[in-house]
């Protein structure tokens, strides 16, 4: 996607600032998305999900650097009703921050019945996700990829498109919810343990481990076509609600070359665009979870590589995996010395303001764990979301402890004034 007629031709990811050389191109894409309630069984078990048109993943969201995208989102959730909102993974949103579609932050959420159309800029590239920023509903299936065309920090020949990676739950949304908000009595905090694991939105629950009278059956893997001697691209998107994932392909290696929106200095590892080394052949894409970091009760996720000319009805994966990755306790992601950005943006020698967040998770005094930001929380308010409040001077600073009051409002007025 380099160059040619592409509205980014002569700029590479490695000569040009995602933002300031977005080029303009003048197109608008526009999408129309309807949020249903929906019984789906992405693991085979047949349960009450929410999704996006219909279909669990979401569909895709696809345009070019320096395009705008429209999105018209209708809330047709009843039975029962329930609120919603949608927001753009790791889009900038500069100039548009009231479409960035968190709940009670950006703007008020959708309201059954009605629509709101969202309008931004697609002003980085790469590939990233747009999930429902209203509580936990995402991780009843309100997600789906967006792929956004730009400069290849590496040329490949063939592009898989989205793969998504998730823990999957059985219970409903807000009953997790409810338990995340229960004391546990031994004064930890409560951890939901998923019932699958789902590799392109698909998986295999072991059916005879189902006891509460959910219908079982057992679906196919994805699968994907790989062509020998061609090297791949694949979009690997964790869309997990709590799960901290790490991916491999039996019998391959994989060359990083992006996290997010930002391409990166080309890295291999084991785990997580395959390489040409391997023979043709079917092979396990596995995805796992790190104990640690959001754990399951079901098998590790599975997709299926087929290489061309492979008969996937009758040739079933016999390969094994690479060797499990070692525990990650601080869920972390690959070390910041191997994902060195292809553009540096370097940083100013000395900052002109320093402020320092303290990220906390503490019981309150019922024993419920809540997120703190420098031993304070943030309580959303559904009717004022806090851009607004800010715009209209009426923000809820009590909210903050006083030394974090100025910081506030200076960022509300900035946000206001773009």
């Amino acid at each position: 996607m380099g160059g040619g007629d592409c509205p980014w031709a002569g700029k590479t990811a490695t000569n040009s600032h995602p933002q300031k050389d977005m080029p303009d191109t003048g197109v608008t894409r526009h999408f129309n998305f309807t949020i249903a309630r929906a019984s789906i069984a992405p693991d085979g078990v047949q349960v009450a999900g929410i999704v996006v048109n219909g279909q669990y993943p979401g569909p895709l969201i696809e345009a070019n650097w320096g395009d705008w995208i429209e999105v018209n989102v209708y809330n047709e959730i009843w039975g029962p009703e329930d609120l919603t909102s949608i927001h753009w993974h790791g889009f900038n949103q500069q100039g548009t921050p009231y479409y960035d579609g968190v709940a009670t932050v950006s703007h008020c959420p959708i309201v059954p019945g009605t629509n709101l159309t969202y309008r931004f800029r697609a002003d980085e590239y790469g590939t990233s996700w747009y999930h429902s920023h209203y509580s936990a509903q995402y991780s009843a299936g309100v997600h789906g990829p967006i792929v956004i065309h730009g400069p290849d920090v590496v040329e490949y020949d063939v592009d898989l498109g989205p793969i998504s990676i998730s823990d999957w739950f059985h219970d409903s949304y807000d009953h997790l919810v409810d338990l995340v908000l229960t004391p546990t009595g031994d004064g930890l905090p409560f951890r939901p343990f998923s019932d699958s694991n789902l590799v392109g939105g698909a998986g295999q629950h072991p059916c005879a481990n189902v006891t509460n009278g959910l219908p079982c059956t057992t679906v196919p893997y994805a699968s994907y076509e790989f062509q020998p001697g061609k090297t791949h691209r694949l979009r690997i998107i964790n869309t997990g609600a709590s799960a901290f994932e790490t991916v491999s392909i039996d019998g391959h290696t994989m060359t990083v070359i992006a996290n997010d929106f930002v391409p990166v200095q080309p890295y291999e590892t084991p785990f997580v665009t395959p390489g040409t080394n391997a023979a043709a052949g079917a092979y396990f894409l596995r995805a796992y979870n790190s104990p640690s970091c959001g754990d399951t009760n079901g098998p590790d996720g599975r997709g299926i590589i087929y290489y061309s000319g492979i008969d996937p009805n009758t040739t079933a994966p016999s390969s094994t995996g690479n060797k499990p990755p070692p525990a990650n306790p601080a869920c972390s992601n690959d070390p910041l010395g191997s994902t060195v950005p292809a553009y540096a943006i370097p940083a100013a020698a000395t900052a002109d303001t320093t402020i320092t967040l303290t990220i906390g998770l503490v019981a309150n005094s019922s024993g419920v764990f809540h997120w703190t930001m420098n031993g304070a929380s943030y309580f959303g308010d559904l009717d004022n979301p806090l851009l607004f409040a800010g715009v209209q001077g009426s923000a809820q600073t009590s909210i903050f402890p006083p030394e974090q009051k100025s910081t506030t409002q200076a960022q509300t007025a900035l946000c206001g004034s773009s």
